[in-house]
């Protein structure tokens, strides 16, 4: 959805759940591909850019999405990584990161400066530019594990708990 404020002219949504690729299309993909449905994710995506993605956004937490997203890159792509799973490490290529450019950036909570994003977002999402409701599926606390079964399942993109 972010993505699609930019001047990007071409935005990929990869996923394994058919859903949340519909739902990326509502919501600005230019591009879906079925991780699950296709033999090989990454030449699909040097496909559809002709040669590798400028910018990628790894938000799965998979090591082996994380690699395929270094892999499908162009040179002196960016591969920013918002999802981490604990304890687990992926293998890179080094000598294609360092010959291709290729940087790879952590970010946590948006590496923003929140007094400027927030209000733009603000602006943005009462413009109807930034629908942010249509990636949130509530439950009282008292669902708990409910919010953790669909957070697991892929069936809610950001599970939020309320009193």
């Amino acid at each position: 959805m972010a993505a699609s404020l930019t001047q990007a002219e071409r935005v990929i949504a990869v996923d394994v759940n058919p859903g949340r690729l519909a739902l990326a299309t509502e919501l600005g993909a230019t591009d879906t591909i079925d991780a699950a449905a296709t033999d090989d994710p990454v030449a699909a995506i040097r496909e559809l850019t002709g040669g590798g993605a400028g910018h990628v956004l790894e938000s799965s937490g998979n090591v082996r999405a994380f690699r395929q997203a270094i892999d499908a890159d162009a040179i002196g792509a960016v591969i920013a990584v918002v999802g981490a799973p604990f304890g687990q490490e992926a293998a890179v290529d080094v000598v294609d990161i360092v010959n291709s450019s290729k940087r790879i950036v952590g970010i946590v909570e948006g590496a923003s400066v929140p007094h400027v994003l927030i209000p733009d977002l603000i602006g943005l999402h009462g413009a109807g530019r930034f629908p942010v409701e249509r990636l949130v599926t509530s439950f009282p606390f008292s669902r708990i594990n409910d919010a953790a079964a669909v957070a697991a399942s892929g069936e809610a993109v950001k599970p939020v708990l309320h009193l």
